[in-house]
Formats: structure tokens, C-alpha cells, sequence
């Protein structure tokens, strides 16, 4: 009898045992492939998904900078959209790794063709995350642009003429998980810090709902027809309005207030009275509601107004760190008389896994073209001094 008892006893021990180590066996199992995926995150992490929260890999030391891109071409040519929104990205990566001070980057990229995400998705990966000299962790968030705009106004923005444009009104709705974006139109270049810009953004005034730069400085009479065709008899934020390429958004508090809504209404009420777009829109609704927007200093959305007359933008020679943002205006990243045309060119054609570096093969060159030149009167001698001010020497 006793007997039995003690090979029942032991068979159970044994079962006991063998759950253990299965158990054991099945959480360090977990644990490894969990590692793996935060550790091959730390490189590259591509995914597409309406809920980024959601999908996130791992929690961040610091909260992850959230860019908002458009790349989507409407009327435009899709190539000029696409070659300006991997010069973007390339600007941005670069700016990461230069100051190295933020180590997470999340691009939210809205595009009209699955042939276009698949293009933008392979080129981020292979010529700028995997080229980059540091371990900077880069999320990508594909969307759709036609499951944006709202269905009942859907139609009356696709008949504008730039209809692209209009999906950055609906970022509260559509980025539904996130609580702040920087917009950035494809057409600007990050000279400047990244992580200091950013953090400038999620420091403004809790009451604030937005940030933008006034359109221009400039106090030349003669200019003065570029606002009054800009914005005729339309309400717009005094004295110039505000330019709408570099557009920080803190999407929770706009989706308390009814801002989608709000626009509508404004859209509305203005469009058979006068030509609107969605800057126009935006200029209308601060409008009305100033205490919602932060003015932010012209060199974080420096144009070529900003130095075409002579410097007219002074807070780029008050910080230390010069342009944050070059803003290609009018065309000027194509015209080769521009001074930003060099800019760009070098930023396009430059490649992450030069094996000159950076400095050498592309902050150096710039920062001595734009130094020699004597002429101030001109943007190229009003650059020279406010491109990388900050990281030149090191």
C-alpha cells in the first residue's frame, strides 16, 4: 500500500516538476523574443497603423518626436512631392544625429497610392536608417489621404486646387491616439537642432493650442501687396497672418474645443464669397480665437522674404543655434539663382553612409560657400553666419 502511494506521489512531483520547467521554459522564451524586437527596433521599426500607441514596441526615456508629413501630390508632380519628402525625412534624421539628443522619431506620412508608401517605406530603411552612424529608433505610420477628409466635405476639397493640403486640418480626428505633431510641408529642410525645437513646442503656454510663424518681417510698403493678395478682405491673424508649413498642433486640446468642426463651419460660410485654402482656413479661425495661437520666431520657418531685402529676421542671429527650419517658398528650392536651391540640392544628394561623415560631406561645404559670400544684401551673405551655428566647430 505504501507503496503505491509513493509512486502516486512521485508521478505527481514529477508532473509538478515537468509544468515548472515548461513554464520557465515558455517566459524566457517571451522574454528573448521581446528583447529581440525592442533591440532590432533601436535601428528600424516600419509599421503601419491608424493607432501608434497601440503599436508601440517599447516605452520611451523621452517622449518621441511626432512629425506629420503630407506626401501625397494631388495636381502636383508626384515625383517633386516624393523627392521633397525624403529630403525632408534625410533633414530630420540628419539633424538627430548631429546633436544626438533625441533618440525617437515617429513620421506620420498620409500618401494616395500603395506604390508610393511601398517607395517611401524602402527608402527610409535602406538609404537613411540603416546608413545612419547612430541608433536612432524611426517609426513610420503610413495613411490613406482619401479616408481623411471629412465625407460630407470630402468632394469640396478635392475640387480645390491643392486638396493635399487640406488633410493637416484633420490630424485632431484622424491621429485620434495622439495628444501633439509638429506639421512639416515637404518643401522645408530641419537646418537646425530637432530635439530643441521640439521641446520648444511642448513648452508653449498650456493655453495655447498652436504655434506658428508670422508670414514675413518685412515693413517695405511695396510688400504690401503680397498680404493684401494673399488675404484681401478675408479676417487672418494681424498684422501679415501666419504661415501654416511649420504647424505644431497639440491635437487632444483642438479635439475638446471642436476644432473640426469649427473649420467646417468657417469653410462653409466663406467659400462662395472668396478663393479659401486651408492656410486661409487656419488664418480665419485664430482669427477669432488669438488666445489659441503661440507666434513663433521666423527662424523656425525662415523663407526667402526673411533675407531677399536684407536680414529681416533677427531671431535668427539671437539663436545660437541660427535656422532651425528652411522653408522653400515660392519654388526657391528650385530656382538656381535662390540661395536656398544650393541648400537643398546638397541636403538631397547627400548620402548617410558617406564614408566623409556628416560634417565633411555636407555641413562644412555649405557653411563655407555661404560665408564667403560677401554680398549681405542677398540671401546667400545673410545665411553665412545663421547655418549651424551651434555644431560647426565640433
Amino acid at each position: 500500500m505504501w507503496n503505491i502511494l509513493a509512486l502516486f506521489n512521485l508521478r505527481n512531483s514529477l508532473k509538478i516538476i515537468l509544468l515548472l520547467v515548461t513554464t520557465i521554459a515558455l517566459v524566457k522564451y517571451i522574454k528573448f523574443n521581446s528583447s529581440q524586437k525592442s533591440i532590432s527596433s533601436i535601428f528600424f521599426n516600419n509599421r503601419r497603423s491608424s493607432n501608434p500607441k497601440f503599436d508601440a514596441v517599447s516605452v520611451p526615456k523621452k517622449s518621441p518626436i511626432q512629425i506629420g508629413i503630407v506626401a501625397c501630390a494631388g495636381p502636383r508632380n508626384a515625383n517633386l512631392a516624393t523627392l521633397e519628402s525624403l529630403t525632408l525625412i534625410k533633414s530630420i534624421i540628419i539633424s538627430a544625429t548631429i546633436y544626438n539628443n533625441m533618440k525617437e522619431l515617429h513620421f506620420h506620412i498620409f500618401v494616395d497610392s500603395a506604390e508610393l508608401e511601398k517607395y517611401l517605406e524602402d527608402v527610409i530603411m535602406f538609404d537613411f536608417i540603416l546608413k545612419a552612424r547612430k541608433n536612432i529608433q524611426v517609426q513610420t505610420y503610413f495613411y490613406n489621404v482619401l479616408t481623411v477628409l471629412p465625407a460630407g466635405s470630402g468632394k469640396e476639397f478635392w475640387a480645390t486646387e491643392l486638396p493635399c493640403t487640406y488633410v493637416r486640418l484633420f490630424f485632431p480626428e484622424v491621429l485620434s491616439t495622439l495628444d501633439e505633431i509638429l506639421y512639416l510641408d515637404t518643401d522645408i529642410i530641419i537646418t537646425g537642432n530637432i530635439g530643441k525645437i521640439w521641446e520648444r513646442l511642448k513648452g508653449i503656454d498650456e493655453q495655447k493650442l498652436v504655434a506658428l510663424v508670422p508670414n514675413n518681417e518685412l515693413e517695405d510698403k511695396n510688400f504690401h501687396s503680397i498680404d493684401l493678395e494673399t488675404f484681401g478682405e478675408l479676417p487672418h491673424v494681424p498684422p501679415k497672418g501666419v504661415n501654416a508649413g511649420v504647424f505644431y498642433m497639440k491635437l487632444e486640446s483642438l479635439r475638446k474645443i471642436g476644432w473640426t468642426s469649427q473649420l467646417l463651419e468657417l469653410y462653409r460660410k466663406y467659400k462662395d464669397t472668396v478663393k479659401i485654402n486651408d492656410q486661409k482656413l487656419i488664418n480665419l479661425f485664430l482669427h477669432y480665437h488669438p488666445e489659441m495661437l503661440e507666434v513663433l520666431p521666423c527662424n523656425y520657418n525662415f523663407q526667402h522674404l526673411h533675407c531677399s531685402k536684407g536680414l529681416t529676421c533677427k531671431e535668427a542671429i539671437k539663436d545660437q543655434t541660427g535656422v532651425q527650419i528652411l522653408h522653400g517658398t515660392g519654388s526657391t528650392f528650385y530656382e538656381v539663382d535662390q540661395a536656398h536651391h544650393l541648400i537643398f540640392e546638397a541636403y538631397k544628394k547627400f548620402d548617410l553612409g558617406a564614408p566623409e561623415g556628416i560634417f565633411d560631406g555636407l555641413l562644412n561645404p555649405l557653411k563655407k560657400y555661404y560665408t564667403e559670400v560677401k554680398n549681405e544684401s542677398t540671401c546667400d551673405g545673410a545665411l553665412g553666419p545663421l547655418l549651424f551655428k551651434d555644431v560647426i566647430e565640433r
